[in-house]
């Protein structure tokens, strides 16, 4: 089955599906950036929620339509409708994100094959983390054959573009895009004061008292376990130390009972889910992330934005944005790295401020959405003049 080929005198026809978008999320950020005189734009979605803030892609002009589908691997719901999408709209470009978006895609991309497919890389290793052998194998399966079948594979971090080339993916395939973000969204404005007095009064947090920050879901891969041996450490000589855990996950009760047994529930303590994270982080002094696996970690983004210093482990990303001891502390997982780094800050508040400067300069500079997604366009165009 072929298409229409794309033709000089219309706009490139892009399709981008995802299980869910949030607004000013990456990919919500990708399609509310293009140059709608160069591209048109259709978006496709599982579901019609949001992790925080639903995108306004009606007020942009952007089509957006919902499968409302809840399982992914229901390829008998999700292939029909997505391929009748395509032949109505003459699509030039799949642009797929996350996994099971990709083996989607990759199906899509054997029906229709004069269809560009593109691979969205938000994941580093979490395939190779996983401790079930069977599992492990057949989503390494999944994952090569969505590899082989994607024109490009966009990576967004120098760690994954290691990975897939150890994966025997040829260089050409690989896009080498970083994040880009929208630096006057919401996320990214700092408290006024009476804020900040807000959040640090609601956790009984002193004017002299360090507040410590983790915004994560709780599972093991975000190693919240081992922050909270490091806290319960340094609190022995820091009692002026408090630490908030936002987020929610499979493993919040077995923390909080980590926390009990420890004697720290007063200094300890944990929001659940918060859609105004971010004025959480603005309100902290130390913005801390113990991942043990991440693709481009948000949070990194958004406390250097902030003006945060931030400890965070040696993940993908990570040494591409942050210069250890200048405008961020990178940790290996362990008890020791996490404790000096901890430390370090704790006990010099002007380095703290020094390094929390460095990152905004740093990040508002070399990661603004209006540069990155120039790569996009071009990635998008040098595809299509194949045709």
């Amino acid at each position: 089955m072929s298409l229409t080929p794309t033709l000089k005198n219309r706009r490139i026809r892009i399709l981008h599906f995802a299980k869910i978008i949030s607004r000013n999320d990456f990919v919500d950020s990708i399609v509310s950036n293009l140059d709608t005189e160069k591209f048109e734009v259709v978006i496709i979605t599982f579901e019609d929620t949001s992790l925080t803030f639903a995108p306004v892609f009606k007020e942009k002009g952007l089509e957006h339509i919902n499968l409302n589908i809840r399982n992914a691997w229901h390829f008998h719901k999700i292939i029909p409708p997505i391929s009748k999408i395509i032949k109505e709209k003459q699509i030039d470009v799949f642009h797929a994100h996350l996994f099971e978006e990709q083996f989607t895609g990759a199906f899509l991309r054997m029906k229709f094959p004069k269809v560009k497919f593109i691979i969205g890389r938000h994941y580093s290793d979490e395939i190779y983390l996983l401790h079930k052998n069977i599992k492990r194998k057949v989503w390494i399966k999944i994952e090569n054959f969505a590899n082989n079948m994607a024109d490009a594979i966009v990576a967004g971090s120098q760690m994954v573009s290691d990975l897939l080339i150890k994966q025997n993916i040829s260089q050409q395939k690989i896009a080498s895009i970083p994040y880009g973000f929208d630096f006057t969204d919401y996320r990214y404005q700092k408290n006024s004061s009476e804020e900040t007095a807000s959040v640090r009064n609601k956790y009984k947090v002193g004017e002299n008292d360090l507040l410590l920050i983790n915004v994560s879901r709780l599972f093991k891969l975000k190693g919240q376990d081992l922050l909270i041996e490091v806290f319960a450490d340094l609190y022995k000589n820091y009692p002026n130390i408090k630490l908030l855990i936002v987020g929610a996950g499979d493993e919040r009760q077995s923390l909080e009972e980590k926390v009990k047994q420890l004697g720290l529930q007063e200094v300890i303590q944990f929001t659940g889910w918060l859609k105004d994270a971010h004025k959480y982080v603005s309100a902290s002094d130390i913005v801390v992330h113990p991942t043990l696996s991440e693709m481009f970690s948000q949070l990194m983004i958004e406390s250097m934005a902030l003006q945060k210093p931030l400890v965070i482990n040696k993940v993908s990303g990570v040494p591409d944005v942050i210069q250890h001891k200048w405008n961020g502390m990178i940790c290996n997982h362990n008890h020791r790295d996490w404790f000096q780094a901890l430390k370090y800050l704790i006990e010099n508040k002007s380095i703290r401020e020094e390094i929390g400067y460095n990152a905004e300069q740093h990040v508002k500079k070399h990661y603004q959405i209006c540069d990155v997604i120039m790569k996009y366009q071009k990635l998008y165009q040098d595809l299509n003049s194949a045709y």
